[in-house]
């Protein structure tokens, strides 16, 4: 019996990343605190962890950039929720 290749989050260091990056600017711009920082970040991955998936074999620079993409409209969205802007 064949086994499948296990799926994987793609990018999921670089939506890490990127989610990271994002809080940190705001933070610096004292549009959200401190801690508010980690909610930013794993709300994006909780919220993108589930959406995009592949097998390893069908990641493509056209997946990752749909991963970036996502990624920082998901942020964008959690900020402006902790700012009600």
């Amino acid at each position: 019996e064949a086994q499948s290749k296990p799926t994987t989050c793609i990018g999921g260091r670089r939506r890490r990343n990127l989610a990271k990056e994002a809080a940190m600017d705001a933070f610096i711009a004292e549009k959200i605190g401190f801690l508010d920082m980690f909610v930013v970040v794993s709300g994006v991955m909780d919220q993108i962890s589930a959406e995009i998936r592949l097998n390893p074999d069908q990641i493509t620079l056209d997946s990752i950039a749909e991963a970036d993409h996502v990624s920082r409209q998901a942020s964008a969205k959690i900020i402006a929720a902790q700012t009600g802007k």
